[in-house]
C-alpha cells in the first residue's frame, strides 16, 4: 500500500505560497545598529530570492503595508529599510498603507510610544519620505500581513512579508531613549533620520520573526 504525505490547507497555500515562496526565521541577524538594520534585512532577502535583484532590474514601486505603523520606533526602522532598498532610483514610487487610529491618545515622549493622533503621524511619515503616498484607512482597507510589495520594471512582482512587522525590534539602549514628541512634524521626521541606537528582537530572539519572499 502506497502511503499518502499529510494533506496541505489552502489557506496554507494560499498563504505562504507553498512551492513559490522561501522563508528565514531571523533570531539575532537584526540585531544592533540601527544604521545597519536595512542592510541586514536586505542581505537576508536578496539570498532568499537571488533572481529578483538580478543585475539591469529597477524597483519602480514599493508599497509598504502595516497596519501597526504608529510610531516613531517602527517608523525609523521603516526608513532604514527604504534607503536600503536595492535596486531603487529617485523615480521609484513609494506607498505606505496603515490603519487609522481614530481616537486620540495621550502624548508620547520615548521612542516606542505611538504618536497621539493620526494626522501627526501621518505628517512625520511625509517628512520623512517626501513624495510618498501615505494612505491611513479602515482595518479593511489595510491587510493583517505585514507585507512589502515591490513591482520591477520589466512587470514583475514580489512580496517580503515581516511576520510582525518591524513592531518585533525593541529599542536596545541601556536607558529607554527619549522622543520629543511634541516638536513640529517636520522636526521630528529630521530628528528620526539622524538618531541612532540599537535593536534587538523582543523577548531576546526567543521566538524567532519569520521573514518570507513569494513570487
Amino acid at each position: 500500500m502506497t502511503s499518502l504525505s499529510p494533506s496541505l490547507s489552502l489557506e496554507k497555500i494560499t498563504v505562504h505560497g507553498e512551492g513559490n515562496s522561501a522563508q528565514k526565521d531571523i533570531v539575532t541577524e537584526l540585531d544592533g545598529p540601527v544604521t545597519k538594520f536595512g542592510t541586514q534585512l536586505w542581505k537576508i532577502v536578496r539570498a532568499l530570492r537571488p533572481s529578483a535583484f538580478a543585475e539591469g532590474r529597477r524597483i519602480v514601486h514599493v508599497t509598504y503595508n502595516d497596519r501597526y505603523l504608529r510610531g516613531p520606533l517602527t517608523a525609523r526602522l521603516l526608513f532604514d529599510a527604504w534607503r536600503t532598498m536595492p535596486l531603487c532610483d529617485a523615480q521609484t514610487r513609494l506607498d505606505i498603507v496603515s490603519e487609522a487610529m481614530g481616537q486620540e491618545g495621550r502624548p508620547g515622549y520615548l521612542l516606542w510610544h505611538n504618536w497621539e493622533n493620526d494626522t501627526l503621524r501621518s505628517d512625520v511619515l511625509a517628512g520623512m519620505f517626501p513624495g510618498a503616498g501615505v494612505r491611513l484607512g479602515t482595518k479593511a482597507d489595510c491587510a493583517h500581513a505585514r507585507s512589502f510589495r515591490l513591482t520591477f520594471d520589466d512587470g514583475g512582482e514580489i512580496t517580503v512579508f515581516l511576520d510582525q512587522g518591524f513592531g518585533a525590534w525593541r529599542d536596545a539602549s541601556p536607558r529607554a531613549t527619549r522622543f520629543a514628541h511634541d516638536r513640529l512634524p517636520k522636526d521630528q521626521a529630521r530628528d528620526l533620520e539622524k538618531l541612532r541606537f540599537d535593536v534587538v528582537l523582543q523577548d531576546g530572539g526567543k521566538f524567532p520573526s519569520p521573514i518570507w519572499v513569494r513570487w
